[in-house]
């Protein structure tokens, strides 16, 4: 391979977003790593980054992207997608092809693993679609080796889409190195933010330790893309990876991505007490997302002292007979301890809440509410069920409304798909009611908290938040519009 061969990764636009940055695409950032370690010159291209700091104006992004295109003269294209990002990555690839007919473009990403055969169908210019883990597969690519020999991949032969069998998870997560930050805007990604640990304005980033999930709830994907089996970094990788961000970001704050970051409860207090033993507990705050089935005093008390100040749970429901249809495998009563445990060691906690379930009917989003009211958490979210392709409820149900298959459409605040046995227009009444009221009481918390900390800052921290709220009303406003 001639080593003066331009790779370059795109991050698509999500027009749908109506948040400020912070988490950044890490999964490009693996990928760019793993093309580094072959001595290929990578860079990436953040086409969502660039359509909030051109705001909004989708026609700069695209000219952009050509100028970039041109200039750089890429070999390879790879394009990461979720369903949101899916019609920009399209329109990447469209691009590309127009501008440099011999590119290679290749797609991954959880919407193209999901969706592998029709993603390569409705749009011509994919050359190849990567499954699940990219890291191993991309570099087979970059390497120029036979497509019929690589694994996990989906490529082209004339007219056909052919599929490879699938690849093996990667057993050895430590083997690969260091997501290459440094290719990413990280003076952005790493700005004073409250979405990062939600309600607690920080500079901070993301780390993930571990891959997997092994559970079935109806509405998630995940485990499609990583696989059921779970597997970790070890102890000593991720605290490098730590300090490295501490050294090179002067960052805040952490946000460890991992869904389960108890799943091996032993692993989890060693990452603890190595964080107390570097003393970085006394340097950054961090937060994790915890099965409420895996919390216990010791351990809460064990996370607080190692710096954490926020935990997450993924409560979804105080309906058991909604907890029971969306398979999440814990009772009401589970999720009610999981809370009093939090408030008791003294840490923040945030309640994702999910409506919207086929057949949830009044008494059910009730419980949920009456539910919300009784644990009071520190902040929580309340979300309507999307459709998430590769999930059991899409597989169940996509087909019974029409339109859910058209990306263009398929958006993230879309009120109108009902899936509930409530009148729509009461469903949508009593969603918007749920919202506004989180939304005054997450505010109400953010400022208290934040208020014995710093009042300048939190005075000065409001202002703009509205500010940027109010701007970001108007850009929806202008989009809905033409």
């Amino acid at each position: 391979m001639s080593n003066t061969q331009k790779i370059c990764l795109v991050n698509p636009t999500n027009i749908q977003r109506d948040w400020g940055h912070s988490f950044p695409p890490l999964g490009l950032a693996a990928l760019a790593a793993q093309a580094k370690a072959l001595g290929l010159p990578v860079m990436i291209f953040d086409r969502d980054l660039l359509f909030e700091q051109s705001g909004c104006n989708m026609k700069a992004v695209d000219l952009l992207t050509e100028k970039m295109l041109a200039e750089e003269q890429p070999e390879i294209l790879g394009i990461t997608a979720t369903t949101p990002l899916i019609v920009d990555a399209y329109k990447v690839a469209r691009l590309a092809k127009r501008i440099l007919p011999s590119i290679k473009v290749v797609i991954g990403g959880v919407h193209a693993t999901v969706l592998p055969q029709r993603t390569m169908a409705e749009c011509a210019e994919l050359d190849y679609l990567v499954v699940g883990e990219g890291e191993k597969t991309f570099s087979e690519i970059l390497l120029k080796k036979k497509p019929s020999e690589i694994f996990g991949c989906y490529y082209r032969e004339g007219e056909t889409i052919v599929a490879n069998p699938p690849r093996e998870p990667i057993k050895e997560l430590d083997v690969l190195p260091l997501p290459a930050r440094e290719l990413l805007n990280m003076a952005t990604y790493t700005r004073r933010s409250k979405q990062l640990i939600r309600g607690v304005s920080l500079r901070g980033t993301s780390v993930f330790t571990s891959r997997g999930c092994p559970y079935r709830c109806s509405f998630c994907c995940g485990p499609l893309v990583f696989g059921r089996s779970l597997r970790f970094h070890s102890v000593n990788y991720v605290l490098r990876e730590i300090e490295h961000l501490l050294e090179q970001y002067n960052i805040e704050g952490v946000y460890f991505a991992d869904d389960m970051f108890a799943s091996n409860k032993q692993r989890a207090f060693e990452i603890c007490d190595e964080l107390i033993r570097r003393g970085l507990n006394k340097k950054l705050v961090f937060a994790v997302q915890l099965k409420v089935t895996a919390v216990d005093m010791e351990f809460l008390s064990r996370l607080k002292q190692a710096g954490c100040i926020q935990v997450e749970f993924g409560f979804e429901s105080g309906s058991q007979r909604m907890l029971a249809l969306i398979n999440k495998g814990v009772k009401v009563a589970d999720n009610f301890r999981a809370a009093n445990l939090a408030r008791q060691a003294g840490l923040r906690f945030l309640a994702n809440l999910m409506t919207g379930f086929p057949g949830e009917n009044k008494e059910d989003l009730d419980q949920t509410i009456n539910f919300l009211k009784e644990i009071k958490p520190d902040v929580a979210g309340f979300y309507k069920l999307i459709l998430l392709p590769g999930s059991k409820f899409y597989n169940d149900y996509a087909h019974c409304f029409v339109g859910m298959d058209n990306w263009e459409h398929c958006l993230v605040d879309d009120l109108t798909t009902n899936f509930t046995s409530m009148p729509t227009k009461d469903f949508i009444s009593d969603f918007k009611d749920v919202t506004r009221r989180i939304a005054i009481s997450n505010a109400r918390h953010y400022i208290s908290y934040h208020l014995q900390k710093d009042f300048v800052r939190t005075i000065c921290d409001v202002f703009f938040l509205a500010m940027r709220k109010l701007q970001r009303y108007f850009l929806r406003e202008r989009r809905q519009k033409g």
